[in-house]
C-alpha cells in the first residue's frame, strides 16, 4: 500500500514517523490539512520522491511534515488540490461575504481551504484585525477562505499560522494507543491529570522505560500503565504531599524565628 494511503486507514495513524524523528526541530515544516487534501498532497509528494511524515489528528485533519527545503513543493501540491475544490460547487453550503469574492480579480485571490475548526479561528482573527475576506463553508467539514493576494496575503498567513498552532495544541493526541489495548482491563491503572502533567508523566515514563499509553486532551488527559507500575504515580503523589507539608511547616517556623531574633536583639540593646 502506498504511504499516502496509510494515513487514511484505521490501523495506521502515523506515516513515516522515523522520518519525522530524523529531522531537527528547526528543519521541520508542519502543515495541518483536511484528510482528503492531505492524502492528495502526499500522493503528489510521493510522485516527486519527496520524503514526508504525517499523523492523523482529531476532526479529520492530518498534519504533514516535510523538510523546510520542500515547503514550496508541499504548498504547490496543496494549491493544486484547492484549485480542484474551488472549481467544484457540489459541496457548497454557506457563503460568507460572497460580494467581496466577486470584487477580487482571479489573479488577486489568495484562497486557503481548511478544516472547520482552524477556519473559525482564522476568520475570528481576520475580523479582529479588520481584514476583509470571503468564505464558503462546505458539507465535508471544510471551509475555503479568500483574501486579497496583493493586500492581505501576509496577514492571512500570519493568522493561519496562529490558528493552526492553536488547533494543533487543542487536538486530542493519542500516545501508544496499541499499549492501551494490550493491557487487560483488570490490569490497567489510569491516572487522570491535566495535559501539562500528562506530558511530564509521559516523558518520565519514557526515560524509565515503563510501558504506558496516554491521551493528551486538555484537562481530560490521562496516562495508563500496568497496575504493577502504578507506584510511579503514588510515589509522586506522596512526594508532593511531603513537600507541601514541609513548606507549611517552614512557613510556621519563620514567624517564630523572627520573634526569637527580635527578642535577642532587644536583650542585647538593654545590656
Amino acid at each position: 500500500m502506498p504511504e499516502y494511503e496509510k494515513a487514511t486507514t484505521a490501523s495506521a495513524e502515523k506515516v513515516n514517523p522515523d522520518y519525522y524523528k530524523s529531522l531537527a526541530k528547526a528543519d521541520r515544516h508542519i502543515q495541518v490539512l483536511p484528510k482528503k487534501t492531505a492524502q492528495t498532497a502526499m500522493k503528489e509528494l510521493t510522485a516527486q520522491n519527496i520524503p514526508f511524515s504525517a499523523v492523523q489528528r482529531a476532526e479529520d485533519v492530518t498534519a504533514v511534515t516535510v523538510h523546510k527545503d520542500h515547503v514550496q513543493a508541499l504548498e504547490a501540491a496543496c494549491h493544486e488540490v484547492e484549485n480542484v475544490q474551488r472549481n467544484s460547487q457540489t459541496h457548497a453550503q454557506e457563503k460568507i461575504n460572497p460580494d467581496y469574492f466577486k470584487k477580487l480579480s482571479r489573479n488577486d485571490r489568495h484562497i486557503e481551504t481548511l478544516p472547520t475548526g482552524v477556519a473559525n479561528r482564522l476568520m475570528a482573527d481576520l475580523e479582529a484585525k479588520k481584514v476583509p475576506y470571503s468564505a464558503v463553508r462546505r458539507s465535508d467539514d471544510v471551509c475555503s477562505i479568500t483574501v486579497s493576494k496583493s493586500m492581505h496575503a501576509a496577514a492571512m498567513q500570519e493568522a493561519l499560522k496562529i490558528a493552526e498552532q492553536e488547533q494543533t495544541e487543542h487536538a486530542r493526541k493519542m500516545i501508544h494507543p496499541e499499549v492501551f489495548k494490550q493491557i487487560s482491563k483488570e490490569d490497567r491503572f489510569v491516572q487522570r491529570m491535566s495535559q501539562a502533567e500528562a506530558e511530564k508523566a509521559v516523558a518520565k515514563l519514557e526515560k524509565q522505560g515503563i510501558t504506558h499509553s496516554a491521551v493528551l486532551d486538555g484537562d481530560k488527559s490521562g496516562v495508563t500503565v500496568h497496575k504493577k507500575d502504578s507506584y510511579v504515580f503514588t510515589k509522586s503523589r506522596r512526594q508532593e504531599i511531603r513537600n507541601n507539608a514541609a513548606s507549611k511547616q517552614q512557613s510556621k517556623q519563620e514567624p517564630k524565628q523572627e520573634r526569637t531574633k527580635k527578642k535577642t536583639k532587644e536583650k542585647e540593646e538593654l545590656s
